[in-house]
């Protein structure tokens, strides 16, 4: 059949089509294949805790020892934390919150969600912390006893950023929850005396008091984008020189809080001396490795050898989807105000029996609802079956989502499914060894021996580059239902292809006999005839955790 003959064909089944509510999409006139090259690195776990929004809370020891020995009778700490709010190196998109508190045997501050504020703000927290300081310092020249820098009660300051977090995470909904990290940098100079004189009797006892404390901060960090506490502990030789037996008390304290916080305990000689930025990008102290890594363009899939688009993502090819009354540029528009994802329905059927949902969730990070997982039978809609490939891509590919199947070979090819959809973008129900090779996905990835980019240097450093990426020809997509519209990357423009770079991490040093702990971690890009090489992409965000609970953007 020539072009104009199939060109006729598609036309008169979509006007065949006209009692339905489907809008017409001229058909796509083939072009030339051309391919995109794409470049950039990523760390095995972000330099901080992850979430789109940040709130950083500086727990200020105030106690008398600061202008006493004096550990640090000029505030040299209270300058650094300043500069480091006006840094932008944890800002760079403005939405991250902060608060500069104090403690002593009491705080010097809120201990609630509205001590959470714009950088800009923290300069009068900051302000007034300087403000006792220096009255105290008076006092003490004078001969008098300070009246507000006096203990040094670590729950005092811990139970305030306690209270904070809880507080921000209570007040937040679930979707914000999972867009919120917190990182809690712990300033002291000293020995807890909560119960008294130091001792290591009292010491213990404070330290069995903040382990459940933090253990408190951990569970909300869990619930959320993350959570990390970083201890550091300054002033040691003004200790040494004064009270030289409580050193390795306040050494293991300050070990303790870095276990229990997930960081690597920090010591300087002054504060002044702390590169905060560089302390905010040092990364947990757990280690992270890479278990998968993929490439894969969504809106194009294999079939029988040849590659087809799939512009609105949804599972169908374009050419399909009109014939059986969906429309090619909207992933759910089985019509009647079905919110399910167009590729959920029946296969080959027409839209009118797809099962009929009307009440769903906002999607996830990949884009599917509580509607699209639940008639599937899956899980957490990111990885439900635990094989590493993500339950959207298996949707969109053909592999089985709630199935094990990363190594099985379904149609009896020479590969893999894993190979076939992660490798080269094949079609793992049909063999296809001989396909064009112009139309397989080409790339690798590397894992570095030094640090990329702001990497910790405890995390695994990999370098990627996709040298041949297929381009399809795409229409311009319109999701625009209550459902889709959550999911920026389901919209793009005419000739628009969505590529997603994806992996997925897990602890170092594992117990085969536990649990395995998954993270998920992409990006949606965008290329087309007029943007096909992107270097440098980097920024990957957390799509969730691994742990079969679906939540919502």
């Amino acid at each position: 059949m020539g072009r104009l003959s199939q060109i006729i064909a598609f036309l008169s089944l979509v006007i065949g089509q006209a009692c339905s509510d489907v809008r017409l999409v001229p058909p796509v006139v083939e072009q030339p294949l051309v391919t995109a090259n794409l470049k950039g690195s990523f760390c095995s776990t972000p330099p901080q805790a992850d979430g789109d929004i940040l709130n950083v809370i500086f727990v200020v020891d105030m106690s008398g020892s600061n202008i006493e020995y004096p550990t640090d009778e000029a505030g040299k700490r209270l300058d650094a934390i300043e500069q480091f709010t006006k840094m932008g190196c944890v800002d760079a998109s403005q939405t991250a919150r902060f608060t500069v508190l104090g403690f002593s045997d009491q705080v010097f501050g809120q201990c609630n969600a509205q001590a959470l504020v714009p950088a800009s703000q923290t300069a009068s927290q900051i302000d007034t912390l300087r403000t006792i300081q220096e009255r105290n310092l008076a006092l003490f020249k004078a001969g008098s006893v300070p009246t507000e820098m006096t203990q040094t009660h670590y729950l005092k300051g811990i139970d305030c950023a306690l209270g904070i977090i809880a507080d921000h995470h209570g007040k937040a909904t679930l979707t914000e929850r999972k867009k919120n990290g917190y990182v809690v940098f712990f300033l002291t100079d000293g020995v807890p005396t909560d119960y008294g004189a130091p001792s290591l009797q009292n010491n213990n006892r404070v330290k069995q008091a903040l382990e459940v404390k933090i253990g408190d901060m951990a569970d909300y960090g869990r619930a959320s984008a993350g959570f990390r506490l970083q201890p550091i502990f300054y002033g040691k030789s003004e200790l040494e020189r004064i009270q030289p037996a409580w050193v390795p008390m306040a050494e293991d304290m300050i070990e303790s809080l870095a276990n229990w916080g997930e960081s690597i305990a920090k010591t300087v000689e002054q504060v002044s001396d702390t590169l905060f930025c560089e302390l905010f990008k040092s990364g947990r102290k757990t280690k992270y490795e890479v278990r998968e890594f993929g490439i894969l363009n969504l809106t194009a899939r294999m079939k029988s050898g040849y590659l087809y688009p799939d512009s609105d993502m949804d599972g169908i090819l374009d050419k399909d989807e009109a014939p059986l009354g969906f429309d090619p540029a909207r992933p759910r528009s089985s019509g009647d105000g079905n919110l399910l994802l167009d590729g959920m329905c029946p296969q080959g059927l027409p839209a009118s029996s797809c099962p009929l949902n009307r009440t769903c969730s906002r999607p996830n990070a990949l884009g599917l609802s509580d509607c699209d997982v639940g008639v599937m039978g899956l899980t957490d809609g990111l990885d439900s079956d635990r094989d590493d490939l993500p339950d959207l891509v298996e949707i969109l590919k053909g592999s089985s989502a709630n199935t094990f199947d990363l190594m099985k070979n379904l149609d009896g090819d020479r590969l893999a499914n894993g190979e076939e959809i992660l490798r080269f973008g094949r079609d793992p129900n049909t063999p296809d060894d001989d396909a064009d090779g112009e139309q397989l996905m080409n790339y690798r990835h590397q894992l570095s021996d030094t640090p990329l980019g702001d990497c910790p240097a405890n995390q695994e450093s990999w370098s990627f580059e996709a040298v041949h990426i297929p381009i399809v020809e795409t229409v311009e997509t319109f999701p625009d239902d209550s459902v889709s519209r959550h999911a920026s990357h389901l919209k793009h423009g005419p000739g628009e292809n969505v590529i997603l770079v994806y992996y997925i991490v897990g602890r170092a040093n594992e117990n085969p006999d536990d649990k395995m702990e998954r993270h998920l971690y992409g990006k949606f890009v965008k290329m087309s005839r007029k943007n096909r090489t992107l270097d440098g992409t980097t920024g990957f965000k957390k799509l969730g955790i691994i742990d079969s609970n679906f939540v919502p953007q």
